[in-house]
């Protein structure tokens, strides 16, 4: 599955760079790609950077720590494409700041999972009990799409994935959902009876 999405980005990679479409050159001829994407990405890339290499390609990476950076760094030109994000939070970046952006191609994106240090399974889950959930919003919608896979809540009619704990039709058991920064929902499996979070 990896090998496969690696592959494809160097297809989109290999098109971008060819069709010059920002890409500079470098002393030793290589094509340069500036790539933004979030910090937890650069790992894949570094791979994606080796690969690419061989190719005659240069990759820089360009690490952002949220995800509202990439897509503003893209629309001034400080990088030439950006990978980091679902089709439904760029659409809606994109129409709320007017940017003018396109999207090429898509990528991996990471399976979530529902953990806990207290229960087993879903159905252990208690009134009451606190799920920790992303507050982003590539992820906020995601986590809670998952929640009512797992029949948890129920969200209102229409959701499309973008907004937050609103978008809550029918919470049965009552649970306390909090959205929290991505990055702080692992120090939260300790208060909280469950949390929902990337699947890494």
């Amino acid at each position: 599955m990896k090998k496969k999405w690696i592959i494809a980005v160097l297809g989109l990679i290999l098109v971008f760079s060819l069709s010059a479409c920002g890409a500079n050159g470098n002393n030793s001829g290589e094509k340069v790609v500036k790539v933004g994407t979030t910090t937890a990405e650069v790992p894949t890339w570094n791979l994606v950077k080796k690969l690419a290499k061989k190719k005659g390609i240069d990759i820089q990476i360009v690490k952002f720590d949220d995800y509202v950076q990439p897509n503003l760094a893209l629309n001034k030109g400080d990088i030439d494409i950006n990978a980091f994000q679902t089709v439904v939070y760029f659409d809606s970046f994109r129409q709320e700041h007017h940017l003018n952006l396109s999207a090429i191609g898509t990528t991996a994106i990471w399976p979530m999972g529902v953990y806990s240090k207290k229960v087993k399974k879903i159905s252990d889950i208690k009134n009451g009990d606190q799920i920790i959930i992303p507050n982003d919003a590539t992820n906020l919608g995601r986590a809670l799409l998952l929640l009512q896979k797992a029949n948890l809540i129920t969200l209102k009619k229409g959701f499309t994935g973008t907004g937050g704990v609103e978008n809550i039709a029918k919470n049965p058991k009552h649970l306390k959902i909090t959205p929290v920064a991505a990055g702080q929902t692992p120090r939260g499996l300790d208060d909280a009876t469950d949390r929902g979070n990337h699947q890494l």
